[in-house]
């Protein structure tokens, strides 16, 4: 199971994927499923692990785009 957050803005998207970085923590860009049905396209995925985090940066970076968090289970389907 794994996290991505949806963001209406591309550059946004970037800048909480750098700062997730910076946290260390692996974060990376991949296409926003379908299911999603809003954002730019691009989401970041990372591991659910660092759900709390990840509301901080969102938070701490005023990433005002940010649309939500959706946990992907792959085991499902």
């Amino acid at each position: 199971m794994y996290c991505i957050a949806v963001f209406r803005s591309r550059t946004q998207v970037m800048e909480f994927i750098d700062a997730m970085r910076r946290a260390g923590i692996a974060c990376y860009s991949v296409n926003t499923p379908s299911e999603a049905r809003i954002g730019c396209g691009i989401s970041a995925k990372f591991s659910v692990a660092y759900l709390k985090k990840a509301e901080n940066v969102i938070l701490q970076n005023r990433l005002g785009s940010f649309r939500g968090f959706f946990l992907i289970d792959r085991s499902v389907g």
